[in-house]
């Protein structure tokens, strides 16, 4: 049976493109909930579910267009296919997560801006217009820093947390179901709580153009002082988003190789 340990990066790239396209499609609703609680505390209109979901769709396809073909340059170049241990999976994940990040903060930005346009749903070409008239260039990679930051922790949990959690979970547990994974649904769970912060400081400044510095100033302040636990605004529907993404994306990205064709996709 083929593994993505046995595609070469065309075929890594491949797999990356399709897993996330279907897994983009079944929990777009997901995205736009968690945005929305996170930057004005409420839940969104259901008709605001797949708002930006083209923009989403390419974001998360790109994301992982890059970072599966890294993550296999990791495994079968820098470390030359041997096994690797639980925490070099989790560095090579790491690793994924921080180059994904350059290529996904321009979309991602771009996303907001159109899921916080109000009643008014913006084009992608009015979102980026707008974009640049208020920011210029510099306006698209706004918010880089808390996006590396989540990106490199939520891939060190995919490539690597889920295979450590795997090794202790019942396999009946595992093989119960086709395409949803316990493993990965865990992995996503303490990812998602993890990276709460990060998401939460970056959609904040993504939706109101401020810096990271006055961003986390706005979100801790309160009467009493500094409330830090506030960056953990939002982290019930994070998490439950990020074990639900995880929870497919691991089964479709390990069904997805076995129709890839050999000559193509495979390493010799």
């Amino acid at each position: 049976m083929k593994d993505i340990s046995d595609l070469n990066p065309m075929g890594a790239t491949v797999n990356g493109c399709i897993a996330s396209l279907m897994n983009t499609t079944l929990w777009q609703g997901g995205y736009a909930i968690k945005n929305v609680y996170m930057a004005e505390q409420r839940f969104a209109h259901p008709r605001m579910w797949y708002r930006g979901f083209v923009v989403n769709a390419a974001c998360d396809m790109l994301n992982q267009a890059v970072a599966f073909p890294v993550n296999n340059i990791y495994r079968n170049v820098i470390m030359q296919s041997k096994p690797l241990s639980s925490s070099e999976q989790m560095a090579g994940g790491f690793f994924s997560g921080t180059v994904s990040s350059i290529f996904l903060t321009p979309l991602e930005r771009i996303m907001v801006t159109q899921q916080f346009a109000g009643d008014i749903a913006l084009s992608i070409s009015q979102a980026v217009a707008k974009i640049f008239k208020r920011e210029g260039v510099r306006g698209f990679v706004h918010g880089f820093t808390p996006t590396c930051t989540r990106e490199s922790l939520g891939m060190a949990c995919f490539f690597g947390l889920s295979l450590s959690i795997k090794k202790i979970m019942p396999k009946q547990a595992e093989e119960s179901f086709k395409f949803f994974s316990p493993s990965f649904f865990t992995a996503g769970v303490i990812g998602g709580l993890c990276t709460t912060p990060a998401d939460l400081i970056r959609v904040n400044m993504q939706k109101t153009g401020k810096s990271l510095k006055q961003t986390v100033i706005d979100l801790t302040a309160s009467k009493d002082g500094v409330r830090y636990q506030a960056l953990l605004r939002g982290c019930l529907p994070r998490m439950a988003l990020i074990g639900a993404l995880l929870s497919t994306l691991g089964p479709f990205s390990r069904m997805i190789p076995q129709y890839l064709p050999d000559a193509a996709f495979r390493r010799e």
